[in-house]
């Protein structure tokens, strides 16, 4: 298979320099290279000349050219390159990216090696926190730059990260070595601390390969219901991936970059309470179903399925899509009218698996559900919202779920009886 890399990284933080040096670093090599268009401008004329470049116009990469994406991984593997390095835009999310790598058809072409973020420990906020949570490894650039003040901040945030990065690389310059390309294992478990010293705990720990989907209710309720005195994890739901944590009677939720696996670590006092999660748990894993319509999971737990007959009978429909989302034709229902007086926050879930970045109903009740689609347009169900939303990555092919959750910010608690 093709090594395939992604080097993630916000503008300024000499992500392009770390690919440049990674590219003179393998002169023998035929190496392809998928940018955004402006990358190619800082690349000398050197590191390209041996390399295969494909570039996306105008479009980031994970939300509004992910068909172009796919297509120039294809090309280049086609063309029969050696390795293949993608560079998306400052602001692109890595977690999107793997998720598109992995629902390739041509997925088993290609190695996906360990994603490599790099930071500035000197411009280091919580969005930029947020898109390095996923590395599997860390470049922290420009040191010679950074303040002693900076530096400790940094190797704190990366001291409290949770599973946390194979490898933490402290350089300047960009300069890293060739070995970061090499696969990395998968960061040991950490596992939850007793509440007490008391040698009565019992503790158990589970884990998935990251294409193993867990029903986000029944693994909510598992944790709620089963006796335990707490849980940490990281699990790939029919939602998305969330990072979970029972604490004092409370599940807290929030969304999560992680994409290298799935684990949850419990303890209890009555080791049945283990062997009853572990029993719920294996019954809540998702198995493939071809669907015929579209849930919607209200924020109480209510799930409400429609059919494509019963989306086109919902007042408000548009008999050509096009005309509220220019590019796309077809009979179309207003999601305004599936959501009804919903409020807070909602992610889109697609056949395949994949689950859009959580996104203000509000904004999803200006869109529309495209239900009479060929699987090549992206249907039978596809979710469009109009241009100027700014919410492009909402815009799900095949879409088979819209799941809302109250917007109580991030991280997400639960309690009581609750979804």
């Amino acid at each position: 298979m093709v090594p395939l890399h992604l080097v993630a990284g916000h503008l300024g933080t000499g992500k392009t320099t770390v690919l440049r040096n990674l590219l003179a670093a393998l002169p023998d090599e035929r190496i392809g290279l998928v940018v955004n268009d402006f990358g190619t401008a800082e690349l000398d004329a050197g590191a390209l000349a041996a390399a295969e470049v494909r570039s996306i116009s105008g479009a980031c990469l994970c939300c509004t050219a992910p068909a172009g994406f796919a297509a120039a991984v294809k090309e280049l593997l086609d063309a029969g390159v050696s390795r293949i390095f993608v560079e998306p835009t400052g602001i692109a999310r890595p977690a999107d990216l793997v998720d598109t790598l992995r629902r390739l058809p041509w997925r088993e072409r290609f190695d996906l090696r360990p994603l490599i973020v790099v930071v500035d420990p000197e411009r280091l906020d919580d969005v930029r926190k947020a898109q390095a949570e996923i590395a599997d490894i860390l470049v922290v650039n420009r040191t010679d730059l950074a303040s002693a003040g900076s530096l400790a901040a940094t190797s704190a945030w990366v001291s409290g990260l949770w599973p946390g990065p194979a490898r933490v690389i402290a350089t300047a310059f960009g300069e890293v070595p060739a070995s970061i390309l090499d696969p990395v294992p998968v960061p040991a478990f950490r596992p939850v601390p007793r509440p007490t010293p008391d040698e009565t705990w019992s503790a158990r720990t589970w884990t998935w390969p990251p294409e193993t989907v867990l029903a986000r209710r029944a693994l909510l309720g598992a944790l709620r219901e089963r006796g335990l005195e707490r849980a940490k994890g990281i699990v790939h739901t029919d939602e998305g991936f969330s990072a979970l944590e029972l604490a004092g009677g409370t599940i807290h939720e929030a969304a999560t970059g992680w994409r290298r696996d799935s684990r949850l670590d419990a303890i209890a006092r009555d080791p049945a309470a283990l062997d009853a999660l572990g029993a719920v748990l294996a019954r809540a894993v998702v198995t493939e179903e071809a669907s015929v319509g579209l849930e919607i999971v209200h924020a109480d737990g209510r799930v409400v399925a429609w059919t494509p007959e019963a989306l086109a009978a919902i007042p408000g429909g548009l008999d050509d899509v096009g005309t509220a989302v220019p590019g796309r034709t077809g009979p179309a229902a207003p999601i305004s009218g599936l959501l009804g007086d919903a409020e807070g926050l909602a992610v889109a879930v697609a056949a395949d698996g994949y689950v859009s970045e959580p996104t203000a109903v509000d904004v999803l009740k200006t869109g529309y559900v495209a239900y009479d689609l060929a699987p090549e347009q992206g249907g039978p169900l596809r979710l469009l919202l109009p241009p100027g939303t700014g919410s492009s990555c909402a815009n799900v092919k095949s879409v088979v779920r819209i799941a809302v959750r109250p917007d109580t910010g991030v991280p997400r608690a639960t309690s009581g009886s609750g979804r």
